[in-house]
């Protein structure tokens, strides 16, 4: 019998008239084989085309977000090093809101997952986490990783993999081959072997990705008020719905650290913080935009080019009805980064509101 479809998931060749993969589940239906209908005046535009599309890599400084020439390594203001990343990932960067996008956050719902998921590993870290997930993705597999929501497991350092019922076959099949775990001797390169403390914080940010709040909190908490923790800590903390002992922590980080980026990035997490309630939300119960306004003055004063710090004066001063402080701090970052107010958003619109030229 001739062989007619092709499963658009596994790719294998399937009898005419199946409506299932034989070998991973997925529903075949010819439909889905079928070009859409043009509409009229539409222009006819190769969906190939799209395989080719790459994003212009640029060099970004991570604390004016100026962009910089290609051949430059550091940022002539702040004296930092550059990092390579993509125009849209810079371009989103610059256009976040810094206060905004930390109470989305901490009032995020659990992950919506779909009922019939299957375990089906238990991943001893991150690092076997990661590879066992780009096998998986490698064969267009749909994983879910277990975050703090969704692993049941009493040590928080596990994290399980599940996957739809109709996968598990296919799954389990990947997973009984090849370890994907294992690393290649003969193609790996020499690692230099951190100290505890950059291992410990490589490890809490790869345990962050995957929403294991519980395990980044217990692997910080050593760490105390150590400036490159602050983040890590806060970002955990919020994830637990922790608000008031994040800001805690980032209190006395700010009367524990001597002055510079530290204590300025101190400043800034507890000047958010203040300004977000105790459930999280904008303006509700607990927030104090007053303190937070003073934290945040004191976080730009120090670090006057760090363009998130000036972003969460600007939103916490419109909260707060201070349009007058708003305006004058958006002129001041305007000429730190004038991609700020020159990108189509939020911080453009408040500008035109403020007459910021």
């Amino acid at each position: 019998m001739a062989l007619s479809l092709r499963c658009p998931k596994c790719e294998t060749d399937v009898r005419a008239g199946a409506r299932r993969c034989p070998l991973c589940g997925t529903p075949l239906r010819l439909e889905g084989f079928k070009p859409g209908k043009a509409e009229e005046g539409e222009p006819v535009v190769d969906p190939l085309l799209e395989l080719f599309e790459r994003d212009e890599i640029v060099r970004m400084c991570p604390r004016c977000l100026c962009e910089h020439v290609t051949t430059a390594k550091t940022c002539r203001g702040c004296r930092i090093d550059l990092v390579p990343t993509t125009r849209d990932v810079m371009e989103a960067t610059i256009l976040e809101r810094p206060v905004e996008s930390r109470s989305l956050r901490a009032t995020a719902p659990p992950q919506k997952v779909p009922a019939d998921l299957v375990r089906i590993h238990v991943c001893a870290g991150p690092e076997e986490a990661a590879r066992r997930l780009a096998a998986m993705k490698f064969l267009a597999i749909e994983v879910w990783m277990g975050s703090d929501s969704l692993d049941a497991d009493p040590d928080p350092a596990l994290i399980g993999m599940y996957v739809r019922r109709h996968d598990v076959t296919v799954a389990r099949y990947i997973l009984e081959g090849p370890d994907a775990a294992a690393e290649d001797p003969f193609t790996r390169a020499e690692r230099v072997v951190p100290d505890a403390r950059a291992r410990a914080l490589a490890t809490a940010r790869a345990y962050l990705k995957f929403g294991k709040f519980r395990r980044v909190i217990e692997m910080l908490e050593p760490l105390d008020v150590d400036p490159e923790a602050q983040d890590l800590m806060a970002e955990a903390l919020l994830g637990r719905g922790r608000i008031r002992d994040a800001e805690r922590r980032a209190e006395r980080a700010m009367q524990e650290l001597p002055p510079g980026p530290g204590r300025a990035r101190a400043s800034f997490l507890g000047g958010v913080l203040a300004a977000l309630g105790h459930d999280g939300r904008l303006k509700s119960d607990g927030a104090r935009l007053d303190v937070a306004v003073e934290r945040l003055m004191a976080s730009a004063l120090e670090a006057p080019r760090d363009l998130e710090a000036g972003k969460a004066l600007v939103e916490v001063c419109v909260l707060a009805g201070r349009n007058a402080d708003a305006a004058r701090e958006l002129d001041r970052l305007r000429r730190v980064n004038a991609n700020l107010t020159g990108l189509d958003g939020w911080w453009r619109a408040r500008a035109a509101e403020f007459r910021v030229v």
